[in-house]
């Protein structure tokens, strides 16, 4: 039986896991749609082995067999060539559209959007949680935000050996976990590490900055200094589980 509601714990923890990817993704898309920036394809996951789950006229949303890794929204930018373009909407079975270069702003407004609908859901969870235990709407809102303040600086002290609750018993540990998902995409997303929305944040300010795109030179520097912290980060994490589990032996 206990396996049971561990299978079901997890099954549950992976389900708002994936929902907090969809919302980050979704954000991206939101924001690109009203730049009239086309995005052919949102994915949940990466590869090529995937299930559509919904297919509007110009965007191919997607789930992959690896949806638990994170996700991508694809810009169509003016680099593409039109082979290219016309060839990914035959292939996805969506019409395409004009593709153009994105100023430094627009790509920042594009990125920022992701992180911005985990904030938001961050502060409206907390913002429930106040409310539901009797306080005033006005009161819940200010706490809320004070209180998402305090959490994502909890969160980046877990690394530097911040205590980790694991507790998963009752509905309420289930929505602080949800909440935490969220506060850990702001913080993860930020970072300036290959493929996330911080690096590509820092491109796109460098950019805004100097008028040009980074050179080859600097791009490999960065590349390099940007690899050492994503092994660093993932040694810190695998330390953060070893450490759990032998604190907290089953």
């Amino acid at each position: 039986m206990t396996h049971v509601i561990d299978l079901l714990q997890l099954s549950v923890l992976a389900a708002m896991l994936v929902t907090t990817y969809g919302m980050h993704e979704l954000g991206h898309w939101a924001v690109a749609q009203i730049l009239g920036v086309w995005s052919p394809v949102v994915s949940l996951g990466w590869g090529d082995r995937y299930l559509v789950l919904l297919r509007t006229k110009h965007t191919q949303f997607r789930i992959t067999t690896t949806f638990l890794s994170g996700g991508y929204t694809m810009l169509a930018i003016k680099k593409w060539p039109d082979g290219m373009i016309q060839g990914t909407a035959t292939s996805l079975g969506i019409a395409p559209l004009p593709t153009r270069d994105l100023k430094p702003w627009e790509r920042a407004s594009i990125l920022i959007a992701g992180v911005m609908v985990n904030l938001m859901v961050a502060l409206l969870v907390s913002y429930g949680q106040l409310v539901a235990s009797g306080h005033g709407a006005g009161e819940a809102l200010l706490s809320a935000m004070a209180q998402t303040a305090t959490d994502i600086a909890y969160v980046c002290k877990i690394p530097f050996g911040a205590a980790v609750n694991a507790d998963l018993s009752g509905v309420a540990s289930f929505v602080n976990a949800f909440l935490y998902m969220n506060i850990v995409m702001i913080v993860v997303n930020l970072l300036p590490l290959p493929t996330l929305d911080g690096f590509q944040l820092v491109t796109a300010a460098y950019e805004g900055l100097t008028g040009n795109e980074p050179s080859e030179r600097i791009r490999k520097t960065v590349d390099w200094f940007n690899w050492i912290l994503l092994v660093g980060a993932v040694a810190t994490a695998l330390g953060i589980l070893v450490r759990y589990m032998i604190l907290h032996p089953h």
